[in-house]
């Protein structure tokens, strides 16, 4: 009896964590919060930029974590072939120093143009509950869909 109640409450606390971060599909299309956000470099990157040119992914992560980790080693390689299809990848660090950023980016070989979300304003008007989450929101400005892995299926459906 004991192990159906530990199995029980492992499998809530996976639910509500793997679910609670993914709207449904009537969620969508909803507008996507405006940002402007310093890149390692100390540039700034706003969404409106992107508005009426380029889809735009973000993708929500931290260094401690152990999938955003895979994550960010899977997508690196794919940003190239992401703007031939008329998408901008921005991976967003959420609530962590630039440097603690930098380093793991540089001490993993990955090449991405991360942008900082120090005290996590811009997770939080995302509603992002838990790393990794992507948020793909589309030409016009509107969020049409958020997951917490990347699938190629799935984003060669959503591509513009």
């Amino acid at each position: 009896m004991r192990n159906n109640a530990r199995a029980l409450l492992f499998s809530l606390i996976f639910i509500l964590f793997f679910s609670s971060g993914i709207a449904t599909a009537q969620d969508y299309p909803r507008p996507a919060p405006e940002f402007n956000l310093a890149d390692l470099d100390g540039n700034y990157i706003s969404l409106k930029d992107y508005r009426g040119k380029n889809g735009v992914i973000l993708l929500f992560w931290t260094s401690w974590c152990s999938f955003c980790r895979k994550e960010l080693k899977a997508i690196n390689n794919m940003t190239d072939e992401l703007r031939q299809d008329g998408w901008e990848f921005f991976p967003v660090n959420a609530g962590e120093s630039g440097y603690k950023a930098r380093s793991f980016l540089k001490s993993s070989g990955l090449s991405l143009k991360a942008l900082l979300d120090e005290d996590n304003s811009v997770s939080d008007s995302y509603n992002v509950f838990g790393v990794p989450t992507y948020i793909f929101i589309n030409k016009e400005g509107y969020i049409i869909y958020t997951t917490h892995f990347f699938s190629k299926d799935t984003y060669k459906k959503l591509t513009p």
